[in-house]
């Protein structure tokens, strides 16, 4: 068997053991964590992932703990079952993921004083691949330590020009995980560019170049309209990379007069799905993911190339993981008392 086929295969059986969210439905109409915990570990993903969390408990920390290291564990087996070309673009594909652990890790050094993490395989792959030192971050009491341990990665320049959004134990929350988010998108385009093929680039940037639109456009929409920074500022927080949001629909949106004008421009360029007027930012997050998750899986079918197959998998993988943490907290606040809930 060919290293294609068999990463096909190994995809497939993979691919098996993903949750459907009717079979979630009924788990959770009870209303209990722990039968949440019990019908994961019906799943050799989870078992696997709660094998090398040492699991105990099915308290809801433990259950994200559980639901992050199965996403990762996948990641690493097919990490390890690809050739080396293929291992440089993961690398890089795997930052969309690390970014949601680092903006975890700032915001718990920020509010607890502590990382208050548990990454076991993950913590190995970052100080290995990326040269992170987790040793000294793992026990960082302060935001300019943990900003320290960066300074040999891959990260390092983007904490090096972000330094004025950070304090000793404090920072610009929006503006750090933005920023995070365009140097991570940045990072993913220039390693497509030297991995793909002409054809496959294409098709790639119909994908990532959306959600880079989709970035741009956010941040113009909050910068603007939220923060009311200058037209100057806006420009240089953008992505270069773009797929229908070029320069000219760039300045357009900046210097939109109103919300609604801005929605008019952005249903011209064939973002209607995404944008509306009555639009709030958390109906929003969830039209974005549904819009780029249906435009993936039509690429994925068009262009099987294995990589295709295992940047659509995933990212499936990754959307399992936000449905059955947003099931555990739909099931954890039923629990909470109302102030209790205010602090969640």
């Amino acid at each position: 068997m060919s290293n294609d086929a068999a990463v096909k295969t190994k995809l497939k059986a993979m691919r098996s053991q993903m949750i459907k969210e009717s079979d979630l439905d009924d788990v959770i109409a009870h209303n209990n964590l722990d039968d949440i915990y019990r019908y994961l570990m019906t799943n050799k993903s989870f078992q696997a992932a709660a094998k090398e969390l040492n699991l105990k408990s099915s308290g809801r920390e433990e259950l994200e703990y559980l639901l992050e290291m199965s996403f990762f564990t996948d990641f690493l087996k097919l990490y390890r079952f690809s050739d080396l070309k293929t291992r440089q673009f993961l690398k890089l594909y795997i930052m969309t993921y690390e970014a949601h652990i680092i903006k975890r890790l700032f915001k718990n050094l920020s509010q607890k004083q502590t990382a208050d993490l548990t990454l076991n395989q993950l913590s190995h792959f970052l100080e290995d691949k990326k040269h992170i030192n987790m040793t000294e971050l793992l026990m960082a009491k302060s935001i300019s330590q943990g900003i320290a341990c960066f300074d040999e990665s891959i990260y390092a320049p983007f904490f090096a020009n972000n330094a004025h959004l950070f304090q000793e134990n404090d920072y610009n929350r929006y503006l750090f995980e933005s920023s995070l988010d365009q140097f991570v998108a940045k990072k993913l385009w220039q390693g497509a560019r030297k991995i793909f093929s002409v054809k496959d680039l294409r098709e790639f940037k119909k994908f990532y170049g959306s959600e880079f639109d989709l970035l741009n456009i956010n941040t113009i929409y909050r910068l603007k309209f939220y923060y009311h920074v200058d037209d100057s500022k806006i420009l240089e927080s953008l992505i270069p990379e773009s797929y229908r949001v070029d320069d000219e629909i760039c300045n357009q949106l900046i210097n939109a007069n109103s919300i609604r004008e801005f929605n008019e421009i952005i249903q011209r360029i064939g973002y209607e799905e995404v944008f509306t007027n009555d639009n709030d930012l958390a109906s929003l997050q969830g039209k974005q993911e549904s819009y780029l998750t249906h435009l993936r899986k039509g690429i994925a079918r068009q262009h099987s190339t294995t990589l295709f197959e295992m940047i659509n998998y995933l990212d499936d993988k990754l959307a399992e993981t936000r449905l059955i943490t947003h099931k555990i907290e739909q099931v954890a606040l039923k629990h909470y008392s109302p102030i209790e809930r205010s602090f969640s």
